[in-house]
């Protein structure tokens, strides 16, 4: 990490003191009709030559097709000044509007915005039609910079590093349409060594992306605010490959289908992640249900391998939602490692699960009948086909009324497994659900809980013939049983 930030000061050293090249010296007119492309690649093809710079926008709307940013070129957009991106597809020859290829030393900064001209690639359903895409992209590049930038209104994916090393995103604010197709913020494909921090997203696909047909190491995201129509933070559905050491902190999720997605469907491994004082705050989206968390191993397609999941802590969570946690393995392929420490979760909706499918990660994507599904199961926080499952300091409050009861815990095929100082509050009315369910558990302990919701039972054990279920220092009350037994055998041991 050291070397990365003294690659990272070397490189704003060298760029504060390089040649500056406004690109109105090279013919380009600010008027928002006149099609600069040829006079912007012309400045930024001689700043490169002549050993790089500062390729300068100033005040003004300048109108361009594909442009192909150059090693050691910095491309100052300066406040008050507008890139906008073309509405003619055939101003796009490279499939992009910003472009870079095994390039090194590229800077975009500035105060001024970048204007995608999205609405005019997608019909009146939000339906794609032929656009350029990605919109910005960085491929087999190193040392990439983008800096205090407003990046409106893309036809796609928004901002893609692929194959990419040692990025930097800082003070980036990204806004797409809710509706708008494809849209992702931030996309890190098979990229490693990224910073990104202090951000605002807010756009109609996943704000920050990771992709994996390579490995990605050394991910760190703080302080950003996020809002979604799908995935705040996700992983996959391109998870053929390690994805190792992230972090996430001090992020701000609002309005988004998913808070933090982890789905792994091609045989890869997520391993060594953290998410650390995070902020799900969910009040109205256009989805059915939303998921703060959801975690699922499958299989993308018919001939992919399982992969593994192992090590994620999620840690300080306060979280507002309609929805449920949804963490399940595949029964094939167990979770591993799965922490969550210190969450506030409060139910502030009413969403009817019997109906549910669990989200693919793409609606076209086929449902194999070997597959676990547990998003129809009526539960607030359900674990599944995982060991070492830890649940540690966990306040659920159930605010609004139901429309139907729902388990606060369902736990099927889980071992190892701890569930402590869990505080129950749901004062609008009680139920005759049990508030935990287990089907198929091995060493599972719950102890320190502390709830006053009426209830048939605080536990009942389904379908199991082996058993060691430890309870301790719980204070249940209004339950008509501790435990129940439907077509299980008794414990081993319950203290």
């Amino acid at each position: 990490m050291r070397t990365l930030l003294y690659i990272s000061l070397i490189f704003s050293l060298s760029c504060s003191h390089k040649k500056i090249y406004k690109i109105t010296d090279f013919g380009a007119k600010g008027d928002g009709v006149t099609l600069n492309t040829k006079a912007i690649q012309q400045a930024i093809n001689t700043c490169a030559g002549e050993g790089g710079g500062v390729v300068s926008i100033e005040e003004g709307v300048f109108l361009s097709g594909s442009l192909e940013l150059k090693s050691n070129v910095t491309l100052r957009i300066a406040k008050g000044a507008v890139l906008l991106g073309s509405p003619f597809i055939e101003d796009y020859p490279t499939g992009h509007f910003l472009y870079a290829k095994a390039a090194q030393n590229i800077r975009l900064e500035g105060k001024g915005r970048i204007e995608g001209n999205g609405a005019r690639f997608w019909n009146t359903a939000y339906l794609p039609l032929d656009r350029p895409r990605p919109w910005i992209e960085f491929e087999q590049c190193q040392r990439i910079e983008v800096k205090q930038l407003y990046l409106r209104n893309s036809p796609s994916h928004t901002l893609v590093f692929r194959d990419c090393r040692t990025v930097k995103v800082q003070e980036v604010d990204i806004y797409n349409v809710k509706r708008s197709p494809n849209t992702d913020g931030i996309d890190l494909n098979s990229t490693s060594d990224v910073t990104i921090s202090n951000c605002r997203i807010n756009t109609g696909d996943d704000a920050i992306c990771l992709k994996a047909k390579k490995p990605i190491k050394n991910i760190k995201v703080e302080r950003c605010t996020i809002e979604s129509d799908d995935a705040g933070i996700k992983f996959g559905t391109s998870s053929s490959a390690l994805v190792q050491n992230c972090t996430f902190k001090n992020i701000n999720l609002t309005n988004t289908r998913y808070g933090i997605a982890l789905m792994m469907l091609q045989g890869g491994k997520y391993e060594k992640i953290v998410f650390e004082d995070i902020t799900y705050n969910t009040t109205e989206t256009r989805h059915k249900t939303e998921y703060p968390i959801f975690i699922d191993i499958d299989k993308k397609y018919e001939d992919s391998s399982l992969g593994t999941i192992d090590g994620v802590t999620f840690r300080n969570m306060r979280i507002k939602t309609r929805g449920k946690i949804l963490i399940a393995g595949h029964p094939q392929k167990k979770l591993g490692g799965i922490s969550l420490q210190n969450i506030e979760m409060e139910i502030i909706g009413s969403v009817m699960h019997t109906s549910l499918k669990k989200p693919r990660g793409n609606k076209d994507l086929k449902r194999f009948e070997e597959s676990a599904d547990f998003a129809s199961i009526s539960a607030y926080v359900t674990l599944a086909h995982g060991k070492g499952f830890s649940i540690e300091n966990l306040t659920l409050t159930v605010s609004a009324p139901q429309n139907h009861e729902k388990h606060l815990f369902y736990l099927n095929d889980v071992t190892n497994t701890t569930l402590a100082r869990v505080q129950v509050y749901q004062p609008i009315a009680n139920q005759e659900k049990p508030l935990v369910v287990m089907i198929k558990g091995e060493n599972v302990t719950l102890k320190d809980w502390i709830s006053a919701v009426q209830a048939p039972a605080f536990l009942q054990v389904e379908e199991s013939a082996k058993e060691t279920i430890q309870l301790g220092g719980n204070k249940i009350e209004q339950v008509e049983v501790m435990t129940h037994y439907v077509q299980a055998k008794q414990p081993v041991k319950i203290k």
